[in-house]
């Protein structure tokens, strides 16, 4: 009887995590849009205007036959990756702590839930993002292929990956502000660094492309353009992809964790 008490203690524990983080989930949400008239469709229109002027800018430059899928498609498959999922979970994720300040100090949430609410948030964001995306390829006449139906594996190495960085950020930020300024201008470098509209072949540059090649977000964001080109993710890609997810999970993790109590004394 008491091991079957304790298991129901768990899933009860368990249950009520993980409604009480839908409903931050959810409230996020709502918080974000709260003031705007068009609401979450931002989440659709945002990649959709960038796709658009990348794609009228850069077309000529490095649109064309080099590439496997058409280019707006290329554009904002990388974007939707990039910006919306890692870039947009992660700068949520810096704040996450702070900003639940009353929260975090009346209540016995787990600290780590605050920046996976915003990872979750940022997930929801891509969803939406991605459906989008698949209107944008019926649109430019992009091949379906089944594939794509592999696509919530990179969406789990994503999230774990996310969330990891944002573990750290938000236990850097209670202490040091300036953090937030300093990750603005790297993850705008980053993208820079990341082939969202161009290729790592065009730059007719091996060093350069040798050194793009050690950016990690290149593998995320390569992973989608595998899936919709209809390519199978090689061992290699499926080990980065996972492998630097979960180090960096549990990496953020532990430093989340050891730093708890100085958080709280900060707050």
């Amino acid at each position: 009887m008491g091991k079957r008490d304790s298991l129901k203690r768990v899933l009860v524990y368990m249950k009520r995590n993980i409604n009480l983080i839908y409903e931050m989930v959810k409230r996020n949400i709502k918080n974000t849009y709260r003031e705007s008239v068009l609401g979450i469709i931002w989440t659709v229109l945002n990649p959709l205007l960038n796709m658009a002027v990348m794609a009228f800018v850069y077309t000529n430059v490095f649109g064309g036959s080099m590439i496997e899928m058409k280019y707006p498609v290329y554009i904002l498959s990388g974007l939707i990756v990039y910006n919306t999922f890692f870039r947009g979970g992660t700068q949520l994720g810096l704040t996450s702590i702070e900003s639940s300040r009353g929260m975090v100090l009346q209540t016995k949430i787990p600290i780590t839930a605050y920046p996976r609410v915003s990872v979750y948030t940022a997930a929801v964001n891509f969803v939406f993002a991605f459906i989008a995306m698949l209107a944008v390829m019926l649109v430019v006449k992009q091949p379906f292929n089944w594939t794509l139906a592999l696509t919530p594996i990179l969406i789990l190495g994503l999230l774990l990956l996310t969330m990891g960085v944002s573990y750290i950020l938000a236990a850097l930020y209670v202490s040091f502000k300036d953090i937030k300024n300093i990750y603005g201008v790297l993850t705008q470098l980053l993208m820079y660094l990341t082939p969202i509209f161009y290729t790592i072949d065009r730059l007719n540059n091996e060093t350069i492309s040798n050194l793009l090649s050690y950016n990690p977000m290149y593998y995320y964001v390569n992973y989608l353009r595998l899936l919709i080109q209809g390519h199978l993710p090689t061992i290699k890609d499926n080990f980065i992809v996972f492998g630097l997810g979960v180090f960096m999970y549990a990496l953020g993790f532990l430093i989340l964790n050891l730093r708890r109590d100085k958080i709280i004394l900060k707050l």
